[in-house]
C-alpha cells in the first residue's frame, strides 16, 4: 500500500534548528563566558597570594637568620610588577638601607656603589635577592589611592585603568596624612608608571623579632575586581577584597 504523500514526516522544520542552534551558541558563550572570569577571578587570587606569600616568608627569614630583611614592591610598569625579597649579609648596609637612595650608596665588598642585586645581572652588590613573585598576567598594583578616584559606586567595582592614574600632587600615607616624619610611615602610594620616568618603590623590612618596619596597605586589581594586602607593624598580614565603597574605611 502506497504511504499517504500527504502525511506529515518527522524530522524537524528549518525555524527549529535555528533555534536549536541558537541556544547551543548561547549556552556555549555563557560556558565561555563563565570559564573566562573564573579564571581571571583565579589569576587575581593567585597575584594576591604571591604577595602573602612574599611577606610570610620574608617575616620567617628575619626571625629565623636574626637578620633584617627588606622586602622591595617593584612597580617597573604594566607586565613587571612583582615583590621580592633582599638579605643585606652586613647588619650595618641592612639597617642603613632604609629607602631608595640609600641602597644606593651602599658599597659591595669590592668597594663599588651599586643598588639591588636583581638575581639576573651579575656584579658585586651589597644585597642579594631571596626570593621574586611576579603578578599573574591581567593583573597589577593600583597606584590610586583615592577611593572616590578608583572605585565606580554605580557598577560596584573599580573604574577603568584609563580613567583614574592621575599623578598624585602629594604623596599620601598610610592614615592619610602627607608628613611621613609625624607618623614614620611608608608611602601608601606606589609610584604611577605612566607619570614617573624613575619610579620608586614601596620598601618594607622585617626585624629579627618579626616586627615590621611601617603599616603598608597595597592594593591589586584586575579590570574588574581589587583586593588589599595590609601589613601592620607588629607582624600580621591581611588580605581580603573590596566589593563596596564602604570597604575602603576599614582600612585606614
Amino acid at each position: 500500500m502506497l504511504a499517504d504523500a500527504s502525511r506529515p514526516r518527522p524530522g524537524f522544520t528549518l525555524v527549529e534548528l535555528l533555534v536549536v542552534i541558537a541556544i547551543v551558541i548561547l549556552a556555549m558563550s555563557m560556558i565561555v563566558g563563565g570559564l573566562s572570569d573564573l579564571n581571571q577571578r583565579r589569576r587575581l587570587g593567585n597575584s594576591a597570594s604571591s604577595v602573602t606569600t612574599a611577606l610570610a616568608f620574608a617575616r620567617s627569614q628575619a626571625i629565623s637568620e636574626r637578620s633584617v630583611i627588606h622586602v622591595r614592591i617593584e612597580n617597573l610598569g604594566p607586565g613587571d610588577q612583582r615583590i621580592s625579597v633582599y638579605r643585606f649579609p652586613k647588619t650595618s648596609d641592612a639597617l642603613d638601607a632604609v629607602d631608595e637612595l640609600a641602597v644606593q650608596t651602599l658599597k659591595g665588598a669590592d668597594g663599588s656603589t651599586v643598588g639591588w642585586n636583581d638575581g639576573a645581572t651579575q656584579g658585586n652588590y651589597s644585597n642579594y635577592r631571596l626570593m621574586s613573585r611576579e603578578l599573574e598576567p591581567g593583573t597589577w598594583f593600583e597606584t590610586e589611592y583615592d577611593s572616590g578616584q578608583m572605585w565606580d559606586t554605580a557598577r560596584g567595582r573599580p573604574k577603568p585603568l584609563g580613567s583614574i592614574h592621575a599623578a598624585p600632587s602629594a604623596t599620601l600615607y598610610y592614615g592619610g596624612t602627607t608628613d611621613p616624619a609625624s607618623m614614620n610611615l611608608l608611602p601608601k602610594v606606589l609610584p604611577n608608571y605612566s607619570a614617573y620616568t624613575q619610579p620608586t618603590h614601596v620598601l618594607l623590612s622585617y626585624y629579627p623579632d618579626g616586627t615590621a618596619s611601617a603599616n603598608v596597605l597595597l592594593f591589586i586589581r584586575d579590570e574588574r575586581a581589587l583586593k588589599y594586602v595590609q601589613v601592620w607593624r607588629g607582624g600580621m598580614v591581611r588580605a581580603g577584597d573590596v566589593t563596596k565603597l564602604e570597604d575602603f574605611a576599614k582600612l585606614d
